[in-house]
């Protein structure tokens, strides 16, 4: 794996008011990346993760957890 050039890298979770939920470092490798977020049972609802690469917002999607 070819490492990527950054300093920091993470994920940032948000619910739909925007108040932060978790913080995942993350390594970044060419290709396609994949991060595991276990989120426990008590979570529902919809939430926005953003991938955020040496303090820019690269992109922003959002997920849905239901039980």
């Amino acid at each position: 794996n070819n490492h990527i050039k950054y300093k920091q890298a993470y994920i940032l979770i948000k619910d739909m008011l925007g108040k932060e939920v978790q913080k995942l470092p993350i390594e970044l490798n060419e290709g396609v990346n994949e991060v595991m977020y276990s989120h426990g049972y008590h979570m529902t609802g919809s939430f926005i993760y953003t991938l955020i690469i040496d303090g820019k917002n690269i992109q922003s999607k959002q997920m849905i957890f239901a039980n």
